[in-house]
């Protein structure tokens, strides 16, 4: 939202120079105030996660069926970015208020994915993934549907949180899926996922 302010008050171009500046800003507070501790391991786990490579993941139970699944939830995910903004403008939108309603709609998504993120944990206690995803990724696209109806602004804005929602819990949901099926050998490539 503070982008689409900040778009339509200054303008687009400007708006990223105050883009760059923050994420240098973040830059910096990394670089100056976040210390990593190494972790040591055992030596006979270091070379048999070493020994793990993609080739003998895409063997393990499932594991290309949930890389596939991530693939396309996050590429659903990232198309809204680039296409909002010229959807708006043709239902209609007002060119000025293209960024603000534009952001309105990112941060309503972004925040909603957040909530289903983190009720993914209780999804997955009382139902199990195989189930959850493919009811979240239904869900998502009958939101998308809705959302492509040229609707007005207030059914905009409900169906992006549904949509956030949805994506945010299938998203978590098939993670957690893919890093249980991991057999506990592969301990380095499990917290990396």
């Amino acid at each position: 939202m503070i982008g689409g302010t900040l778009a339509q008050t200054v303008g687009i171009p400007r708006t990223f120079f105050v883009s760059a500046g923050v994420y240098l800003l973040a830059f910096l507070f990394v670089m100056v105030g976040y210390r990593e501790v190494r972790a040591t391991r055992a030596a006979p786990h270091e070379t048999e996660a070493a020994r793990l490579s993609f080739r003998t993941l895409a063997t393990m139970p499932h594991f290309v069926l949930l890389t596939g699944t991530v693939f396309g939830l996050q590429m659903v995910d990232r198309s809204l970015g680039p296409i909002l903004p010229l959807y708006l403008r043709e239902l209609g939108f007002a060119s000025d208020r293209v960024p603000l309603m534009a952001g309105i709609l990112f941060t309503t998504t972004a925040g909603a994915a957040a909530v289903g993120n983190q009720t993914s944990a209780w999804l997955l206690r009382n139902w199990q993934a195989s189930l959850i995803v493919p009811a979240m990724a239904a869900l998502a696209a009958a939101a998308a549907l809705v959302f492509g109806a040229a609707a007005p602004w207030l059914v905009l804005v409900t169906t992006a949180v549904v949509f956030g929602y949805a994506l945010g819990a299938a998203t978590t949901c098939t993670y957690t899926a893919a890093t249980h099926a991991l057999p506990a050998s592969c301990g380095a490539w499990r917290s990396a996922i």
